[in-house]
């Protein structure tokens, strides 16, 4: 019995300084990781001053997506940049919405989550990363937008334009230190 509770307690041990190990190894990682000499890697905001039906110019990130009674419910437009370096991404981070994103009148994406019926109600939050394609630049992006519930839930957020890995890289960046402790709450 003695020596049965001596093997979980060193066994305990030994999986606790493994997890210490790997999450000090990714901690160092992410934190310190930088991509060096690549203007191509750089993500720059695009929340700002997009257009919605009646002209009133917005911040995309401080909406709260509702149901209007109007099909589709939102329809936003923003000019891209004239200096867009080809095949950049348009990258935002979607919850509780619809929505089809035009370049110009064609349709580059579509997004209409499943609503799940057996465990809970939420769609989640969504990472969309759409490529903009050549020539992008100066054409007019439109996002039509319904939101899924009727309540004021849709968002989008952490909205940029650039190099998808490293959206990924900052976004990993700026959330490892509360994923490393919900790993440690976990285990």
């Amino acid at each position: 019995m003695r020596d049965e509770l001596i093997k979980k307690f060193f066994r305990g041990i030994t999986i606790l300084t493994a997890v210490i190990a790997f999450s000090a190894i990714i901690a160092v990682f992410v934190l310190f990781y930088e991509n060096r000499g690549h203007e191509a890697f750089t993500c720059f905001k695009f929340n700002n001053n997009w257009q919605i039906e009646d002209g009133t110019k917005v911040d995309i990130e401080e909406m709260k997506f509702k149901p209007t009674g109007h099909i589709p419910n939102y329809m936003l437009k923003k000019r891209l940049p004239d200096m867009l370096i080809d095949n950049q991404e348009l990258m935002f981070i979607s919850q509780h919405v619809k929505f089809s994103v035009y370049l110009n009148d064609t349709e580059i994406y579509h997004f209409d989550p499943v609503v799940p019926t057996v465990a809970g109600k939420s769609t989640g939050l969504k990472v969309h990363m759409i490529n903009l394609g050549e020539d992008s630049y100066s054409k007019t992006l439109t996002i039509m937008l319904d939101p899924i519930y009727d309540d004021d839930s849709g968002r989008i957020s952490n909205v940029c334009i650039g190099n998808s890995g490293e959206y990924i890289s900052q976004s990993v960046r700026k959330n490892v230190g509360g994923a490393i402790m919900a790993f440690f709450v976990i285990f």
